[in-house]
């Protein structure tokens, strides 16, 4: 098994900031390294020692990480063979050259195709690869190194805008560098580095000839952002906090099933930089959501929706900083709620 894919599996997911890492993905290859304590976690250390004991036994093996394949575009279109009358398409996105780490990231590919209402996906971390499938019947196989597989497509062309949809969504899980960040962590401004700058700007890739416009009424969304940040720190309470995280839910799904039909760069980055900002208010109110949370956890969030509303970013500093004086869990519920609030400001719309 692929080291740090086995290492990643592991960690908790959780980019609570606490380990000083912006995200567990980059905790993840530092440890790897050795040039990280895993113990530097929070979560391993007061939740899930035994994982803490299996990452160190992991990291003192020093298993090498296998090497990506080099194919890029479409390697074979062919009759699929449970079905000689449809057909299976095998593609290769774009490589990031020196990649440490997998391409894609199954856990965010798992996030981004079941919070929307087009595929359904199952992910199987020990095999490297989500199985997604939509309601004609056509399904499809991710492989964590790069490799998307078709099968069960009724024509070339349907095999072809099937992958193009996939690759709107699960380009936000892909690596853009070789430090381990995400296309998604460019939006959120957690990697200014050239390599990722140019993967954001380059946009996911385009295999169809047509081109569909980005829906005009979603073209400038700013207006109701603020209507919904200065509602939220108006009258956020323990009683409504649930339906604030559905209207967040809702208007996720929206932008990500909206994404999945763009098919021209300029529409499909837009779409991204959409979801990338409703990500992070959704997993911002879901953290006073979470077992670890309690009624300090809604007062942070009222006073962190008073900070988004001023675009105070000063403030959500503070929090930060204040949140790592305090002990387990309530420092982890005050920082994750901190940094994705740092996200949703810094996604530009």
């Amino acid at each position: 098994m692929h080291f740090i894919h086995d290492l990643s599996n592991k960690m908790p997911s959780e980019n609570c900031g606490l380990c000083d890492q912006t995200t567990c993905r980059i905790a993840t290859l530092l440890i790897s390294k050795g040039r990280m304590d895993p113990s530097s976690c929070p979560y391993l250390l007061n939740e899930e020692k035994h994982l803490l004991e299996e990452i160190y036994k992991m990291v003192d093996e020093g298993i090498e990480p296998d090497v990506l394949e080099e194919s890029v575009g479409f390697e074979s279109i062919s009759p699929c063979p449970s079905d000689p009358e449809k057909f299976m398409l095998v593609y290769y996105p774009l490589r990031i050259k020196n990649l440490s780490m997998y391409l894609f990231d199954g856990k965010q590919i798992e996030f981004l195709l079941n919070t929307q209402s087009i595929f359904q996906c199952r992910s199987s971390p020990e095999l490297g690869f989500s199985k997604v499938e939509d309601d004609r019947g056509e399904y499809a196989l991710i492989f964590s190194k790069g490799k998307i597989v078709t099968r069960q497509a009724s024509s070339e062309q349907s095999g072809k805008k099937f992958i193009q949809s996939l690759l709107n969504l699960i380009w936000l899980s892909k690596s853009s560098c070789e430090r381990g960040y995400l296309i998604i962590d460019g939006f959120h401004g957690l990697c200014d580095c050239n390599t990722t700058l140019t993967s954001i700007t380059s946009g996911p890739e385009n295999i169809l000839e047509e081109r569909q416009q980005f829906p005009q009424s979603l073209d400038n969304p700013t207006g109701f952002f603020s209507r919904l940040t200065k509602s939220v720190s108006e009258n956020i309470t323990s009683n409504n906090v649930n339906k604030y995280l559905q209207i967040c839910n809702i208007n996720l799904k929206l932008h990500l099933n909206q994404l999945a039909r763009c098919e021209g760069k300029d529409d499909s980055i837009m779409g991204a930089l959409l979801v990338s900002k409703w990500v992070a208010l959704y997993e911002l109110i879901k953290t006073s959501t979470s077992k670890y949370s309690n009624k300090e956890g809604i007062r942070t969030l009222s006073i962190t929706f008073k900070a988004l509303n001023n675009r105070d970013i000063d403030l959500i500093d503070k929090l930060l900083s204040e949140a790592k004086a305090y002990s387990w869990p309530k420092n982890f519920v005050k920082s994750k709620i901190a940094l994705n609030a740092k996200k949703y400001l810094s996604t530009p719309i």
